[in-house]
């Protein structure tokens, strides 16, 4: 536990050093929280979440805080306390969005920071010595602290988001997204009948349905869509679809010649990008590869467990068999993919009736199977 690391901290150094580190560290908070923020803004990732703004407001103020907090206090603090502040931070960390990764390079500018700020004063050996210790280990485990609650803050997210698929039937999905496809088609419908009986570019720009981010879809594909597709590359191109289309709208001079077609276009991309993800969900959420009726691949990785589990514990042993179809790209290319799937249907249906009750048998790739005994 955190709390643990801390008083190991408190254990491993000296009063005297902590004190001395104290006094020469704290003068250099505000500058250090500088430094932290310069290196998150510099990196775009970081801009799309924290603003100079906010960080001249309050972030800074609060960073500085912390950093005094954490060198001035340590012996009088409450190691449970200071566990929930860093379970805190990282926990607002994951709520927003920023890339911990990030905030671990902005800490590895902190931890130089202090180095330096520290070296600069006149000490004798030991003294240094210790101080750098002191500062690294401390340092460190701040940001253990942070990394744990970041981490389970986010693990926490998917689990939820993977709770809400599960609660969602693959049909459930499809028809949410077909009724979501009818608001696409019917926006872009209202939008290109506007377009024919306006007269001007600043009438059109106007129009309530310009703001695409307002829509019922757009709002969809933002808001919820994550649930149901995280980390789908589709979901990433239709949300940078729906930016562009924003951006048709917001530029000045519109070109209302091409508009129509640019439209129709990009709502058809959308459709097809939706349709995508319809599909992988529900291979995602089968049980089975649907042509060869094989175990999906994505249980493999729970029964190698438990199998493995089971034969340390068991002491016995069990097999694996990677099966390769020969020649089966000839097939494709000579007799079609029809038939290529009529191969694999046979060759699949043949191995399962050669298995025992107690075998697993998992389509692993194109002509690939895996089999374990």
């Amino acid at each position: 536990m955190l709390q643990q690391s801390f008083e190991r901290v408190l254990k491993d150094s000296s009063p005297e050093i902590r004190q001395l580190v104290g006094e020469l560290l704290a003068p250099e908070a505000s500058h250090i929280a500088t430094l932290f923020y310069q290196e998150l803004l510099d990196h775009p990732e970081a801009n799309t979440y924290i603003s100079q703004e906010q960080v001249a407001s309050h972030l800074e103020q609060s960073f500085t805080q912390w950093f005094v907090r954490l060198f001035t206090q340590l012996d009088c603090f409450n190691p449970v306390t200071l566990d929930e502040q860093h379970q805190r931070i990282g926990t607002v960390h994951a709520r927003i969005g920023i890339p911990m990764q990030l905030v671990d390079q902005a800490m590895q500018i902190v931890k130089d920071a202090c180095f330096r700020s520290f070296l600069a004063h006149d000490m004798n050996h030991e003294q240094v010595s210790q101080g750098i210790i002191y500062i690294n280990n401390l340092l460190d485990t701040a940001l253990t602290g942070i990394n744990s609650a970041f981490f389970h803050e986010s693990i926490k997210f998917e689990r939820d988001a993977l709770a809400l698929r599960m609660h969602s039937s693959a049909d459930d999905i499809v028809l949410e997204c077909e009724r979501i496809r009818s608001e696409i088609f019917d926006w872009n419908r209202s939008v290109l009948t506007k377009l024919l009986t306006l007269n001007s570019d600043e009438a059109m720009k106007s129009m309530p349905e310009c703001n695409v981010y307002q829509t019922t879809f757009g709002l969809w594909f933002v808001h919820k869509a994550n649930f149901y597709f995280p980390d789908f590359e589709e979901l990433q191109s239709i949300l940078g679809l729906l930016k562009n289309i924003d951006t048709l709208f917001s530029s000045s001079p519109c070109d209302r010649q091409r508009l129509p077609d640019q439209l129709n276009e990009m709502t058809s991309r959308i459709s097809s990008l939706l349709t995508a993800m319809i599909q992988k969900v529900f291979k995602d959420m089968a049980g089975r590869d649907p042509l060869t009726k094989l175990l999906n691949r994505r249980f493999l990785d729970g029964i190698l467990k438990r199998e493995t589990s089971i034969s340390i514990q068991r002491g016995q042993r069990f097999g694996i068999l990677m099966v390769d179809i020969d020649h089966f790209k000839q097939v494709n290319d000579n007799y079609g993919h029809q038939a290529g799937d009529t191969v694999l249907e046979r060759i699949a249906d043949v191995i399962q009736r050669c298995l025992r009750p107690t075998d697993f048998c998992f389509r692993y790739g194109g002509e690939e199977i895996l089999i374990l005994l």
